[in-house]
Protein backbone atom coordinates (compact mmCIF):
# COMPACT_ATOMS: atom_id res chain seq x y z
CA UNK A 1 0.00 0.00 0.00
CA UNK A 2 1.35 3.54 -0.86
CA UNK A 3 2.03 5.93 1.82
CA UNK A 4 -0.71 8.55 2.15
CA UNK A 5 -0.12 11.70 0.52
CA UNK A 6 -0.05 14.97 2.36
CA UNK A 7 -0.61 18.62 0.97
CA UNK A 8 0.26 21.98 3.42
CA UNK A 9 -0.50 24.72 2.40
CA UNK A 10 1.34 27.47 4.94
CA UNK A 11 3.32 30.56 4.14
CA UNK A 12 5.12 30.09 7.54
CA UNK A 13 8.16 28.59 7.29
CA UNK A 14 8.52 27.22 10.98
CA UNK A 15 5.38 25.11 10.41
CA UNK A 16 5.83 23.70 7.19
CA UNK A 17 9.70 22.60 8.88
CA UNK A 18 7.86 21.06 11.94
CA UNK A 19 4.43 19.61 10.40
CA UNK A 20 6.69 17.74 7.52
CA UNK A 21 8.99 16.60 10.15
CA UNK A 22 6.46 14.87 12.14
CA UNK A 23 4.33 13.72 9.16
CA UNK A 24 7.40 11.98 7.59
CA UNK A 25 8.34 10.34 10.84
CA UNK A 26 4.37 9.19 10.19
CA UNK A 27 4.84 7.59 7.48
CA UNK A 28 3.39 10.46 5.01
CA UNK A 29 4.40 11.52 1.78
CA UNK A 30 4.49 15.41 2.50
CA UNK A 31 3.78 18.50 -0.29
CA UNK A 32 4.24 22.27 0.27
CA UNK A 33 2.84 25.55 -0.83
CA UNK A 34 3.40 28.73 0.05
CA UNK A 35 0.36 30.43 -1.26
CA UNK A 36 -3.02 29.42 -2.19
CA UNK A 37 -2.58 29.23 -5.79
CA UNK A 38 0.41 27.11 -5.68
CA UNK A 39 -1.45 25.29 -3.23
CA UNK A 40 -4.78 25.47 -5.63
CA UNK A 41 -2.45 23.82 -8.85
CA UNK A 42 -0.75 21.36 -6.71
CA UNK A 43 -3.99 19.95 -5.28
CA UNK A 44 -5.45 19.18 -9.22
CA UNK A 45 -2.48 18.13 -10.21
CA UNK A 46 -1.04 15.47 -7.30
CA UNK A 47 -4.42 14.73 -6.21
CA UNK A 48 -3.34 14.17 -2.25
CA UNK A 49 -5.23 12.28 0.29
CA UNK A 50 -5.55 14.94 2.47
CA UNK A 51 -4.89 18.93 2.74
CA UNK A 52 -3.82 21.10 5.15
CA UNK A 53 -4.77 24.70 4.60
CA UNK A 54 -4.22 27.74 5.89
CA UNK A 55 -6.35 30.72 6.12
CA UNK A 56 -3.61 33.79 5.64
CA UNK A 57 -2.03 33.13 2.52
CA UNK A 58 -0.96 35.33 -0.62
CA UNK A 59 -2.50 35.19 -3.86
CA UNK A 60 -5.65 33.42 -2.68
CA UNK A 61 -6.49 33.18 0.72
CA UNK A 62 -7.61 29.70 2.36
CA UNK A 63 -11.62 30.49 2.19
CA UNK A 64 -10.99 30.80 -1.69
CA UNK A 65 -8.73 27.83 -2.30
CA UNK A 66 -11.63 25.98 -0.31
CA UNK A 67 -14.07 27.38 -2.45
CA UNK A 68 -12.64 26.32 -5.61
CA UNK A 69 -11.88 22.84 -4.67
CA UNK A 70 -15.25 22.31 -3.23
CA UNK A 71 -16.80 23.91 -6.54
CA UNK A 72 -13.80 22.02 -8.97
CA UNK A 73 -14.55 18.69 -11.30
CA UNK A 74 -11.79 16.85 -8.74
CA UNK A 75 -11.55 13.32 -9.24
CA UNK A 76 -12.65 12.90 -5.71
CA UNK A 77 -14.02 14.93 -2.28
CA UNK A 78 -10.13 15.62 -0.95
CA UNK A 79 -10.61 16.14 2.93
CA UNK A 80 -9.28 19.42 4.04
CA UNK A 81 -8.31 20.43 7.35
CA UNK A 82 -8.35 24.15 8.03
CA UNK A 83 -5.38 26.21 10.08
CA UNK A 84 -6.56 29.29 11.37
CA UNK A 85 -5.08 31.53 14.45
CA UNK A 86 -8.42 33.07 14.87
CA UNK A 87 -10.71 31.43 17.48
CA UNK A 88 -14.12 32.98 16.86
CA UNK A 89 -16.75 30.35 16.66
CA UNK A 90 -17.93 32.14 13.93
CA UNK A 91 -14.62 31.50 12.11
CA UNK A 92 -14.47 27.78 13.11
CA UNK A 93 -18.40 27.24 11.57
CA UNK A 94 -17.60 29.02 8.29
CA UNK A 95 -14.36 26.58 7.68
CA UNK A 96 -17.47 23.61 7.95
CA UNK A 97 -19.99 25.06 6.51
CA UNK A 98 -17.89 25.80 3.52
CA UNK A 99 -17.10 22.48 3.18
CA UNK A 100 -13.40 21.91 5.27
CA UNK A 101 -13.46 18.36 7.22
CA UNK A 102 -12.11 19.72 10.12
CA UNK A 103 -10.46 22.67 11.51
CA UNK A 104 -7.25 22.81 14.08
CA UNK A 105 -6.01 26.51 16.01
CA UNK A 106 -2.52 27.42 15.72
CA UNK A 107 -0.61 27.42 18.11
CA UNK A 108 -1.43 23.44 17.58
CA UNK A 109 0.78 20.22 19.04
CA UNK A 110 2.55 18.96 15.98
CA UNK A 111 1.23 15.46 17.48
CA UNK A 112 -2.46 16.63 17.48
CA UNK A 113 -1.98 17.53 13.87
CA UNK A 114 -0.56 14.09 12.57
CA UNK A 115 -3.57 12.40 14.84
CA UNK A 116 -6.12 13.94 13.01
CA UNK A 117 -4.58 13.55 9.60
CA UNK A 118 -4.61 9.85 9.94
CA UNK A 119 -8.47 10.79 11.12
CA UNK A 120 -9.04 12.23 7.69
CA UNK A 121 -7.32 9.18 5.67
CA UNK A 122 -8.76 6.82 7.52
CA UNK A 123 -12.49 8.19 7.62
CA UNK A 124 -11.86 8.64 3.35
CA UNK A 125 -10.44 4.96 2.67
CA UNK A 126 -12.78 3.01 4.68
CA UNK A 127 -15.38 1.28 2.70
CA UNK A 128 -17.16 -0.85 4.84
CA UNK A 129 -18.79 1.22 7.55
CA UNK A 130 -17.08 0.21 10.36
CA UNK A 131 -14.53 1.40 12.37
CA UNK A 132 -12.09 -0.23 15.11
CA UNK A 133 -10.23 0.80 17.80
CA UNK A 134 -8.19 -1.40 19.63
CA UNK A 135 -10.72 -4.61 20.90
CA UNK A 136 -13.54 -2.12 20.60
CA UNK A 137 -15.63 -2.12 17.10
CA UNK A 138 -17.94 0.60 16.05
CA UNK A 139 -20.77 -0.62 13.35
CA UNK A 140 -22.36 2.82 11.82
CA UNK A 141 -24.85 1.24 9.54
CA UNK A 142 -26.49 -1.21 12.00
CA UNK A 143 -26.05 1.56 15.03
CA UNK A 144 -24.02 -1.19 16.72
CA UNK A 145 -20.90 -0.92 19.00
CA UNK A 146 -18.91 -3.95 20.32
CA UNK A 147 -15.52 -4.64 22.93
CA UNK A 148 -13.94 -7.47 22.85
CA UNK A 149 -16.67 -8.90 20.56
CA UNK A 150 -19.61 -8.20 23.41
CA UNK A 151 -22.20 -5.73 21.98
CA UNK A 152 -22.70 -2.49 24.31
CA UNK A 153 -26.10 -1.63 24.89
CA UNK A 154 -26.10 2.11 24.57
CA UNK A 155 -28.63 4.36 24.19
CA UNK A 156 -29.06 6.14 20.98
CA UNK A 157 -27.96 9.47 21.79
CA UNK A 158 -24.90 7.63 23.78
CA UNK A 159 -24.64 5.63 20.07
CA UNK A 160 -24.41 8.99 19.04
CA UNK A 161 -21.71 10.67 20.79
CA UNK A 162 -19.73 7.73 20.37
CA UNK A 163 -19.81 7.90 16.31
CA UNK A 164 -19.14 11.53 16.98
CA UNK A 165 -16.20 10.92 19.22
CA UNK A 166 -14.73 7.90 16.67
CA UNK A 167 -15.25 9.75 13.47
CA UNK A 168 -13.32 12.87 14.64
CA UNK A 169 -10.81 10.79 17.06
CA UNK A 170 -7.73 12.56 18.05
CA UNK A 171 -9.84 15.68 18.28
CA UNK A 172 -10.87 17.74 21.32
CA UNK A 173 -14.58 18.56 21.80
CA UNK A 174 -15.67 21.46 23.80
CA UNK A 175 -18.47 20.63 26.25
CA UNK A 176 -20.88 23.46 24.24
CA UNK A 177 -19.56 21.77 21.12
CA UNK A 178 -20.70 18.47 21.85
CA UNK A 179 -24.60 20.27 23.37
CA UNK A 180 -24.78 22.24 20.33
CA UNK A 181 -23.76 18.82 17.55
CA UNK A 182 -26.07 16.43 19.74
CA UNK A 183 -29.08 18.72 21.66
CA UNK A 184 -29.10 21.32 18.97
CA UNK A 185 -28.45 24.86 19.19
CA UNK A 186 -32.19 25.32 20.45
CA UNK A 187 -31.64 23.46 23.77
CA UNK A 188 -31.86 24.81 27.02
CA UNK A 189 -29.54 22.65 29.40
CA UNK A 190 -26.38 23.33 31.11
CA UNK A 191 -22.67 21.49 30.03
CA UNK A 192 -23.25 18.91 33.20
CA UNK A 193 -25.70 16.97 31.11
CA UNK A 194 -22.57 16.37 29.01
CA UNK A 195 -20.63 15.04 31.18
CA UNK A 196 -23.05 13.13 32.63
CA UNK A 197 -23.59 11.14 28.82
CA UNK A 198 -19.56 10.71 28.56
CA UNK A 199 -19.54 9.05 32.12
CA UNK A 200 -22.37 6.65 31.15
CA UNK A 201 -20.78 5.72 27.81
CA UNK A 202 -17.05 5.32 29.46
CA UNK A 203 -18.49 3.00 32.21
CA UNK A 204 -20.50 0.90 29.66
CA UNK A 205 -17.62 0.94 27.13
CA UNK A 206 -15.83 -0.73 29.72
CA UNK A 207 -11.69 -0.83 29.24
CA UNK A 208 -12.01 0.82 26.05
CA UNK A 209 -14.22 3.93 27.78
CA UNK A 210 -10.26 5.09 28.91
CA UNK A 211 -10.04 5.88 25.64
CA UNK A 212 -12.60 8.90 25.99
CA UNK A 213 -10.24 11.59 27.65
CA UNK A 214 -10.91 14.33 29.96
CA UNK A 215 -8.71 17.57 29.51
CA UNK A 216 -9.04 19.56 32.07
CA UNK A 217 -11.08 22.93 31.52
CA UNK A 218 -11.50 22.42 28.18
CA UNK A 219 -13.55 19.36 27.14
CA UNK A 220 -13.25 15.72 25.65
CA UNK A 221 -10.98 13.67 23.10
CA UNK A 222 -11.47 10.29 21.95
CA UNK A 223 -7.83 8.66 22.19
CA UNK A 224 -7.00 6.61 18.55
CA UNK A 225 -3.22 5.96 20.00
CA UNK A 226 -1.85 8.80 18.67
CA UNK A 227 -2.58 11.10 21.11
CA UNK A 228 -1.63 11.33 24.55
CA UNK A 229 0.25 14.10 27.02
CA UNK A 230 0.61 14.24 30.66
CA UNK A 231 -1.14 17.66 30.82
CA UNK A 232 -4.35 16.00 30.42
CA UNK A 233 -6.17 14.16 32.79
CA UNK A 234 -8.39 10.51 31.66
Amino acid sequence: MNSPTVLIVDDETSILEIARRYLEHAGFVVLEARDGLTGLNLARAQQPDVIVLDVMLPKLDGWRVLEELRGSTLERRIPVLMLTARGEESDRLRGLESGADDYLLKPFSPRELVARIKNLVRRDQVTADRVRFGTLEIEFANRRASNNAEELKLTPLEFELLVLFARHAGRLWSRAELLERLWGAAFDGVDRVVDVHVSGLRRKLGEAGNRIQTVRGSGYRFLDDTVNSPSEDS
